[in-house]
């Protein structure tokens, strides 16, 4: 995948990222930023894992929006 340049909020959250963990986690962003007044795309957002799956502690997830200038 690649990602356009630009500008996003990005959150991360550590474990093994199921489905639910993404969502719940773009869901608090999106909280976040519309409750900062942030203007930012509801259309998408990117989910990024860090990690081999044999990691089993301190493993690394993000989830993404792009921020609108």
């Amino acid at each position: 995948m690649t990602v356009n340049p630009g500008t996003y909020a990005v959150t991360s959250f550590p474990g093994t990222a199921t489905q639910v963990d993404i969502t719940q986690n773009a869901a608090k962003l999106a909280q976040t930023l519309r409750s900062d007044g942030v203007d930012f795309d509801t259309t998408f957002y990117i989910s990024a894992g860090y990690d081999p799956p044999y990691r089993v502690i301190d493993r690394h997830n993000e989830v993404w929006f792009s921020v609108k200038a």
